[in-house]
């Protein structure tokens, strides 16, 4: 039983946290990176191509720093009986939200996006009442970016939850929403 299971069980708080990249997936994915490093130099790349292979293996190694520092954080996002609380937001009360839309990640138009996105899982986005503003999904996401009107659009609200990205599954957060807040969800 995972810790979100026991959570919604128990009735204790939906504490959701980032989830770890599987360490396999990882490694393979920093020792592709170093073999186009020993193959450009063996290979006598130009300088920018070498420089491009190193940049991507120190985004790497910077994106799992990150990531394990987000995680001693404590949770991104809070479900409990006052309501939803983003890291670094207020709580948005459970009165302020309509209901809730599970679709895939791979939904839309453009085909090498939804076979590139089948990975992610679903999306929960927990669609407010009229003239209630959403918080953004913890992780940096800013409304500077565009993401907020792309989030906005495809699913009606700002507030979205790739749950492959996150320590729950779809039914135990709809679960916890459909318990804490009576909120019903659609599925897409």
């Amino acid at each position: 039983m995972t810790s979100a299971e026991k959570s919604t069980r128990d009735g204790e708080a939906l504490r959701i946290h980032l989830a770890t990249i599987p360490l396999r997936a990882w490694s393979s994915t920093i020792a592709l990176g170093l073999f186009f490093l020993v193959a450009g130099l063996l290979a006598e790349w130009q300088p920018w191509m070498i420089a491009l292979v190193l940049a991507f293996i120190v985004a790497g190694f910077l994106f799992q720093i990150a990531l394990h520092r987000s995680s001693k954080d404590g949770p991104v996002m809070t479900l409990d009986a006052s309501g939803i609380t983003v890291r670094d937001h207020p709580t948005v009360p459970w009165s302020s939200i309509d209901h809730g839309n599970v679709s895939s990640a791979a939904r839309g138009r453009n085909r090498f996006l939804r076979l590139g996105a089948r990975r992610l899982g679903d999306v929960v986005a927990f669609v407010p009442k009229p003239n209630v503003v959403m918080p953004p999904p913890s992780g940096g996401s800013t409304d500077r970016d565009g993401w907020a009107q792309t989030r906005q659009r495809r699913f009606g609200t700002n507030l979205t939850v790739m749950t492959a990205l996150m320590d729950v599954g779809t039914v135990e957060l709809t679960r916890s929403a459909e318990r804490w807040g009576e909120v019903q969800t659609r599925h897409e």
